[in-house]
């Protein structure tokens, strides 16, 4: 029991808790997120593409993430990256902009839609990656970027 008291303990201090949700996590959030991924994905697809957005950024500060939802957004393609463009230019959460980069990512490496071809929207991806202050999120951002510009030969 003391060991259990423990292991409690250490997740939830890590962020690891299945009882902690993210900011971006609503009481309606609730229910989506006790789904199984399957039937969370099939309803996922219903919703607009803004709540899907806050769906996704609250997924991804789950443990652990629900990372397929970015595939779900990308199969969107440019639809998408109009809206996510927009987004990253007013969001000052740096995790939040590596997350709609992690999104770009997943449509060049499904082949959804390649942001890399469209120079105004790459200038507002690296403006926002030049302005992160988190060394971290920003080298993982940076790392992010690299993938969303290799060449399909690559």
């Amino acid at each position: 029991m003391q060991l259990l008291k423990i292991v409690l303990i250490v997740n939830v201090l890590a962020g690891c808790s299945p009882f902690l949700y993210s900011a971006h996590t609503k009481d309606t959030d609730i229910e989506f997120f006790s789904l199984s991924r399957n039937e969370s994905a099939k309803k996922f697809k219903k919703y607009s593409l803004e709540r899907q957005f806050e769906l996704y950024l609250a997924g991804m500060n789950r443990h652990p993430p629900y990372l397929f939802l970015a595939k779900i957004i990308a199969q969107k393609g440019e639809q998408a990256t109009r809206f996510l463009v927009g987004k990253l230019e007013e969001e000052k959460n740096e995790m939040n902009q590596f997350e709609i980069l992690f999104i770009f990512e997943t449509m060049k490496s499904y082949g959804y839609y390649d942001i890399s071809q469209n120079q105004t929207q790459m200038k507002i991806v690296k403006n926002a990656i030049d302005s992160m202050t988190l060394e971290p999120i920003r080298k993982r951002s940076k790392d992010s970027l690299l993938k969303i510009t290799a060449t399909n030969q690559e």
